[in-house]
């Protein structure tokens, strides 16, 4: 359990601890993250755990566990797709933008950036609005309102953002330190 609590507290390697207000954002955010996607698993490993005893000691399966498992499936997943931008471990092709000059391998990750940032937007958007539609129905077992699960799209796009944009500027605060003030 120490090592579990060790590896939720611990600062992030490389972070700035000293930093301004959008490092200090950044590593709430990543906190918030690790919290939910710790809890959601465990939460979903043990309801999944009791509907296995429930259904084959038992022979009396609990209605509500499969769906549960579902929905929090989703919530770790989208959230872990944030965490893992925040540490750049993104799915990525590294084989060929390797075979580029550095100029444009830079040029090739400020697009990937823009392309990410712009699909996260639309995930905030489309997402706030997919859950508004649904906040009146309900899911069948759980008998909650379906935009509870979906209101992991917005939320998870709003972390992609705030790492994004805590990345830009830390790139920038090392670019300007590094380089004189002049961005390369």
């Amino acid at each position: 359990m120490r090592t579990v609590l060790s590896l939720l507290f611990r600062a992030d390697p490389g972070a700035n601890v000293g930093g301004g207000a959008m490092e200090k954002i950044d590593g709430s955010i990543r906190l918030v993250e690790r919290l939910l996607i710790c809890g959601a698993f465990i939460v979903m490993v043990l309801v999944t755990f009791a509907q296995v005893v429930a259904r084959f000691i038992f022979r009396d399966p609990i209605s509500w566990t499969e769906e549960l498992a579902r929905f929090l499936f989703v919530w770790i997943t989208l959230i872990g797709s944030a965490h893992a931008i925040a540490f750049g471990k993104h799915f990525r092709v590294d084989f060929l933008i390797g075979r580029f000059s550095p100029a444009l391998q830079k040029r090739i990750e400020y697009a990937i950036v823009a392309f990410v940032f712009a699909f996260a937007s639309i995930m905030i958007a489309y997402g706030c609005s997919v859950s508004w539609r649904t906040r009146f129905q309900i899911s069948p077992a759980l008998e909650l309102p379906m935009s509870y699960p979906y209101l992991c799209i917005p939320v998870a796009g709003l972390f992609i953002v705030i790492h994004l944009v805590s990345g830009l500027f830390a790139g920038a605060k090392a670019a300007s330190g590094a380089g004189g003030g002049h961005a390369e």
